[in-house]
């Protein structure tokens, strides 16, 4: 069983060492800066990336806890997208 809410805050900013890292990838700049802006209020790192040659190269730089995909992108859609991370990083999902 989980947490009861009222015991578990999100901390105001990112810290030096943030526990959570995502990858987010949209072709829109704006959803982007947008999902950054949330996730980094409540204490996760994200990385906002265009597309997905940004995120395979950010997955063979540094550490990305899990990917959040938009569906229709230019390129490689989402789900293929995702697909291919489960192959280069089984580990993230």
């Amino acid at each position: 069983m989980g947490m009861p809410a009222s015991d578990f805050s999100y901390p105001d900013a990112v810290s030096e060492k943030a526990q959570f890292r995502v990858a987010v990838v949209d072709d829109d700049v704006r959803i982007g800066r947008l999902l950054k802006a949330f996730l980094e209020g409540r204490g996760i790192e994200c990385f906002p990336l265009t597309d997905a040659a940004g995120l395979f190269r950010l997955l063979a730089e540094e550490r990305s806890d899990a990917v959040v995909s938009d569906i229709v992108m230019p390129g490689l859609t989402g789900l293929e997208l995702l697909r291919s991370v489960r192959r280069i990083a089984p580990h993230v999902p």
